[in-house]
């Protein structure tokens, strides 16, 4: 039992990898839908550095909740019976799928759409799913039965979507590209999306604890400020949308339609910000909710 705070690098892991992977949903909508120049996509590959840093920063973190960090070594000797042999499997693929893109688009080899772009994005939107899946799967233990719900897989897809929301349109913001007309709509309303899909998850494990006990007490006495967590959760996440609502400016263009111009890059960093702070609240409120039991 406690705060959390012993699965710190955990948290920061299951924060920041699943949002840098979830910011490439956001990066094939603007590819797709948005057509940018050769120009526009240059600078979006320059940019795609964001979302390498965060899933760099965050398996490196993962490396520190190890007792011995030799042991990564071995990690991956559980494939396909270890859950978290399989959540870091799935994040290397990822991560190695999403630096080759990063290379190519750097060097030029890739087009400004379509093509090659196109089929690299599209996996990687989807493997950002899986990603997340994979990462919330690792939690379903027998022994942990505060974790062992599917609610936990739930939220943690929800958390990928809001933080990747946010990274994702910092990218564009950095990268001054010119949004179609949809996009405050798609990136705000993913993030939207994320933040009712995490609360619901949230809900549900919530909605359980009373019924879990072991010889100390019950789950629901190992945080007594959950209630308040959740809303500081909900408030960061409902301030990140609508930030990412208003950071857009719409501007008319030859002919008389209306675009939406690069985002502003202050209010995109701190829906970013917000964000993560929102995500880590709940990230540490769920390790603190660890109850083992012996079978």
């Amino acid at each position: 039992m406690g705060v959390g705070m012993e699965h710190a690098p955990l948290a920061i892991f299951t924060t920041l990898a699943p949002m840098a992977a979830a910011s490439f949903v956001v990066l094939a909508y603007v590819f797709l839908a948005g057509k940018p120049s050769a120009e526009e996509a240059k600078r979006l590959d320059k940019w795609t550095a964001l979302p390498a840093v965060f899933m760099a920063l965050g398996m490196i973190a993962s490396f520190f909740h190890l007792a011995n960090p030799m042991n990564a070594l071995f990690v991956f000797s559980g494939v396909g019976s270890s859950p978290l042999s399989n959540e870091l499997l799935v994040t290397v693929v990822f991560a190695v799928v999403a630096l080759v893109y990063w290379i190519l688009g750097l060097a030029g080899k890739l087009p400004a759409t379509g093509g090659a772009r196109t089929v690299l994005l599209l996996v990687l939107a989807v493997g950002s799913v899986l990603q997340a899946l994979f990462c919330g799967l690792a939690y379903l233990m027998d022994t942990i039965p505060t974790w062992n719900n599917p609610a936990t897989v739930v939220q943690q897809l929800g958390c990928a979507w809001l933080g990747g929301a946010a990274l994702g349109a910092l990218v564009c913001a950095a990268a001054k590209v010119e949004l179609p007309k949809s996009s405050k709509l798609f990136i705000a309303g993913f993030g939207a999306l994320g933040l009712v899909v995490a609360l619901v998850g949230v809900a549900l494990q919530s909605a359980g604890l009373e019924s879990i006990a072991n010889i100390w007490g019950t789950a629901a006495a190992l945080e007594p400020q959950l209630g308040m967590l959740i809303a500081l959760f909900a408030l960061c996440g409902v301030a990140a949308c609508a930030l990412l609502f208003f950071a857009g400016a719409a501007k008319p263009q030859n002919g008389g339609a209306a675009a939406v111009v690069s985002m502003s890059s202050g209010v995109a960093l701190v829906a970013v910000i917000v964000a993560v702070a929102g995500i880590l609240i709940i990230r540490f409120a769920f390790y603190g909710l660890f109850m083992g039991i012996a079978i």
